[in-house]
Order: structure tokens, then C-alpha cells, then sequence
């Protein structure tokens, strides 16, 4: 590697990629909300490369499954 100078460097950079045998859930989230004929729902997973099949149920604010 040579810096805009012309002097030389070496760099070592080591890493592991592991994945991750259990399934984990980010940035779950639906828009918009509150809603009140429908909405989207958005999450991203460690899974790579693997479409997940999901069940969302929907609660009113009582609690009672919609």
C-alpha cells in the first residue's frame, strides 16, 4: 500500500465471519401507526440469504386478537 507521499505500508486486517445458527430479530417496526385500515410491517434478520415465513396477529388496545 502506498500513501498519496509515496511511502510504503503494510496492513494486516483479520476477521471471523460466523453466522449465527439463532434466529434474531432488528429493527421490527410497522408504519404507520396508529392505523386504522392498514399498515406495513418491516424487520430485518441474521439469516442470510433466507426468506422467513412470519405470522403477525393484531391486538386492539383491550387486548382481544383483531
Amino acid at each position: 500500500m502506498w500513501d498519496v507521499n509515496d511511502n510504503s505500508s503494510e496492513v494486516k486486517i483479520e476477521f471471523i465471519v460466523k453466522e449465527k445458527d439463532e434466529l434474531s430479530l432488528d429493527h421490527v417496526l410497522n408504519y404507520p401507526t396508529p392505523f386504522s385500515t392498514s399498515t406495513n410491517f418491516y424487520f430485518e434478520h441474521n439469516q442470510v440469504c433466507t426468506d422467513l415465513e412470519t405470522q403477525i396477529q393484531i391486538f386492539t388496545v383491550a387486548g382481544k386478537i383483531s
